[in-house]
Order: C-alpha cells, then sequence, then structure tokens
C-alpha cells in the first residue's frame, strides 16, 4: 500500500496522507470481501471495484490511474515478505508440538505465491485454500472439509486467527476452540477461548 501512495504520487491527487489512505483502503476492502463471502458479488467485481471506490472516496475518478494502480497492487502485493512480529518464532515453537494447517481465504493464486515468498509453507501439513474448497471462511463447510482432510477431530483442534467473524465466529459455529490474535486490542462483543495480543504468548498457553 505505501508503494502505490508513492509510486502514483497520490498527494498531488489531492489524498492528504498516506495513513488516510490507507485506512480508506482498507475499510473499504474489507467491505467488499464480506460482500464476497456472502456471494453478493464475485471475484472480477471486488478485485476491479476495491481501488476505484478508494479513489473515489478522494473524488479521484480516473480509469487509467485507478487500473495502474489495481495492476501494481497485483503484481506486488503478493511479494511482500514480512510476518507480523514474533510470527515465525510462534510456528517454530507450534510446529515442534503440533501438527499445523492453514486455512485462508483468498485467491489462490495470490495466496499460493503469498506463503511461497514468506517461506512458510514448510511448516504446514495442509493449505486450504477458500476459492479452491468453494466455500469462505466463516461458511461451516470449509471447517468441515479441512477435518475430513487432515483426519482431525472437533476437539481435537484449536484455530488461531485475528478476524473476528471469518476466524473467530467461524471456528466457533463450527465448534473448535479458538485463539483471538489481537494486536490492537480491538473492543468486540465475541468471546473466544484464548484471547492474545502478542504471538509470543501462545508458548504459556500450549
Amino acid at each position: 500500500m505505501r508503494g502505490i501512495y508513492k509510486n502514483f504520487n497520490l498527494l498531488e491527487h489531492g489524498v492528504q496522507s498516506e495513513l488516510e489512505f490507507i485506512a480508506t483502503y482498507e475499510r473499504i476492502n474489507e467491505g467488499l470481501w464480506d460482500m464476497y463471502r456472502k456471494h453478493l458479488i464475485d471475484k472480477p467485481t471486488l478485485r476491479n471495484t476495491r481501488f476505484k471506490e478508494v479513489l473515489k472516496f478522494w473524488h479521484l475518478e480516473d480509469d487509467a490511474i485507478t487500473s495502474a494502480v489495481n495492476e501494481f497492487y497485483l503484481d506486488v502485493s503478493p511479494y511482500q515478505k514480512s510476518l507480523m512480529p514474533g510470527a515465525r518464532e510462534a510456528l517454530d515453537y507450534l510446529g515442534q508440538k503440533y501438527e499445523l494447517h492453514l486455512i485462508t481465504n483468498g485467491f489462490k493464486e495470490i495466496q499460493k505465491i503469498k506463503i511461497r515468498e514468506c517461506d512458510i509453507e514448510s511448516y504446514f501439513d495442509k493449505i486450504i485454500i477458500s476459492e479452491e474448497v468453494g466455500f469462505q471462511k466463516p461458511h461451516p463447510r470449509i471447517f468441515e472439509h479441512s477435518l475430513e482432510i487432515t483426519g482431525s477431530n472437533t476437539g481435537d483442534v484449536i484455530y488461531i486467527g485475528d478476524h473476528l467473524e471469518s476466524d473467530i465466529k467461524g471456528s466457533q459455529d463450527a465448534g473448535w476452540d479458538q485463539v483471538f490474535f489481537n494486536p490492537d486490542g480491538k473492543k468486540h462483543e465475541y468471546s473466544p477461548t484464548h484471547e492474545i495480543e502478542h504471538l509470543d504468548e501462545l508458548r504459556d498457553l500450549f
């Protein structure tokens, strides 16, 4: 996202700050993903709409710029290699004690590149991508499918995630225990099995 703001000189187009641009993108993108999860829009609509709506918020309605920004994002974002602080250490620790699997929403071609570029594929026995399964978290079918292909039972699994609806509600509805990773300490009305602000807290839980 930072690359977009600088590469396309969005300040000159009236976008007042990079932080505001990112916050606007996250709000609009999350709304579109919620619609996609509910099958209200399809993949091309999500991809082609998000930056159009973000730039429209800043009164920048230029199809050429919108198209260029979207292409830049799709070309660059999958190759970002940064992980959350403590993520690799947590994977090292948990991987020595448990069988790990990954369930991820998103488009398969993007998610596979991200996983490869972040060099985390080897930590997981199974990688379950929603687009390949045909159901998005929090739909119960993706959780059922995950149990089927991993040979697991509901009482033997625990889900670690940072999205309240997709991760926590989805796994709760599936009967799984959960760990809500909440680094910003956001207020919410859910009651996860566990809640942490730092990934190193997983050592105390497991």
